[in-house]
């Protein structure tokens, strides 16, 4: 059995509050209307405010699935900024593999056909078959009894390949093939035409508006620096989704992309059961404590983003952060 690091028992008169948020996933709605159920938190002027000795955990996944991702993200980086520790900022799957954008998108990387990422689905496919189908919508219909041939099979003059392959382009297969964002692009668009008050925004903005999120000064890459993948209160453990298994990551192995990786520690288990709590990449001991598990592997994952955008790795979808943090992969703190 692990030690807490605190008491067993704890009378309620001792405990902090805590306000809990999570997945809203550019819900911004929901997102509302959490903040409106709740005891500790309020929005005033769009501002997220924060009642006298109340704490707010976010669970992670600000963005990818409906129109609120900026204005989530932006309002959860002005309250980390104004309340410090008594905002928790947990980073999902989701916030932190966007930091792949800041290479995927680069100059560099468009010159090259880019490999699958780790964790992708195995029914992914590739950049050169999505241009493909790209083409494939501006055939003609085949004649009656006929049929177009698969996306693979049109082979893309060299001349073709260059003229699709563009960043926006690019970015679209990325969240829709890679990062289970379908349709997020042109989501962030109509979320652009709101908050910028423009009619028409244009495939460069969304471009630059995932890149800006990611930049210097960008409220994702705030969040990401001020987050971690652990919060202990008082006799809870807060992660986002759960703590994976071994057991559940060998049963999803057939779903998802792997490559060649080490974790440089040894496989816990306890009781014939392999868990990942305690568990620190780059650590070769399992850590019993967990507030002191919690430190160290926090410690790792702000160093893994600060690695990421000062010192970008050049196979990133290889990175061992990436691999911490991808659905499917032993061990993890995503479920």
């Amino acid at each position: 059995r692990m030690n807490c690091g605190f008491p067993f028992l704890r009378s309620r008169k001792g405990m902090q509050r805590v306000v809990y948020i999570t997945d809203p996933e550019g819900n911004l709605g929901y997102f509302e209307e959490c903040i409106k159920q709740s005891n500790g938190v309020y929005l005033e002027g769009g501002e997220l405010q924060l009642r006298e000795s109340w704490t707010l955990v976010f669970g992670g996944d600000v963005c990818d699935k409906a129109e609120g991702s900026l204005r989530i993200a932006r309002m959860l980086a002005s309250a980390k900024k104004r309340y410090s520790e008594r905002v928790q900022i947990i980073c999902g799957n989701r916030d932190f593999n966007k930091l792949r954008l800041r290479l995927e998108l680069s100059d560099a990387a468009m010159a090259s056909e880019p490999a699958l990422p780790y964790g992708s689905p195995k029914n992914t496919i590739s950049y050169a078959a999505f241009l493909a189908n790209l083409t494939a919508e501006q055939v003609p219909p085949p004649p009656k009894g006929g049929c177009l041939p698969p996306a693979d099979a049109l082979m893309l003059p060299p001349a073709v390949y260059e003229a699709l392959n563009t960043k926006p382009n690019r970015l679209r297969w990325t969240l829709d093939h890679t990062m289970g964002a379908q349709g997020e692009f042109e989501r962030r668009r109509l979320e652009l035409q709101v908050v910028t008050g423009q009619a028409k925004v244009d495939d460069g903005q969304v471009v630059d508006s995932f890149l800006e999120s990611v930049a210097e000064g960008g409220a994702l890459l705030e969040l990401l620096r001020h987050g971690q993948l652990v919060v202990c209160i008082d006799e809870t453990l807060f992660v986002h989704g759960g703590l994976i298994t071994a057991s559940y990551s060998k049963a999803g192995v057939k779903n998802a992309i792997d490559h060649p990786h080490t974790f440089a520690g040894a496989v816990v288990e306890e009781e014939g059961f392999e868990i990942a709590l305690g568990f620190v990449p780059g650590l070769s001991e399992r850590v019993e404590d967990v507030k002191a598990w919690a430190d160290k592997l926090n410690k790792w994952f702000r160093q893994a983003v600060s690695d990421s955008v000062t010192q970008p790795c050049k196979e990133p979808n290889a990175s061992i952060a990436q691999q911490y943090v991808t659905y499917g992969n032993w061990p993890s703190v995503v479920m």
